[in-house]
């Protein structure tokens, strides 16, 4: 490997880690405007994930973090660690439409959430099919085409 192979091997590494924190920031962004605006207009009710977390600390790890811990914990994983597991995902797939591979990312996050989390934290599978889980779908993949798209057009920029 020569020296320019490495300088870029670094800046394409440093540029992708940009793009995802900032594509994490946006779709984070995204989520939590469908999450406080859009839900409680259509549903009656805005999603607060923050619940779910605080639940799953305190049951597994006799730790109730309180809304704003837990509030802030979840804003730290759609910036960061979502954005992560979208990147692997994408490495993965062969599927190449950024709203493909969002939407894709979106409904996996939606599972999570509600078909794993939700009754590891004592709630119903999929929280009883409910009108929150139809509200949590839409949420989970609009954030997931808003991180699909704006990964791939800061990444295009960089």
């Amino acid at each position: 490997m020569t020296t320019q192979d490495s300088i870029t091997g670094r800046t394409h590494i440093r540029n992708d880690i940009i793009a995802i924190l900032i594509a994490g920031a946006i779709a984070e962004t995204v989520f939590e405007i469908i999450a406080w605006l859009v839900t409680p207009a259509l549903f009656g009710f805005a999603l607060q994930p923050a619940f779910l977390i605080d639940a799953l600390s305190t049951i597994y790890l006799g730790l109730p973090l309180g809304y704003p811990t837990a509030f802030g914990l979840h804003v730290l994983a759609g910036i960061v660690l979502f954005p992560l597991g979208y990147r692997l995902m994408i490495s993965i797939l062969p599927i190449k439409p950024a709203w493909i591979t969002g939407t894709i990312w979106g409904v996996i996050l939606w599972f999570l959430a509600q078909g794993i989390l939700a009754p590891l934290a004592g709630r119903l599978f999929m929280m009883d099919w409910s009108a929150f889980t139809w509200a949590s779908l839409i949420g989970h993949v609009i954030y997931g085409l808003a991180l699909g798209v704006a990964y791939k057009s800061v990444l295009s920029r960089l």
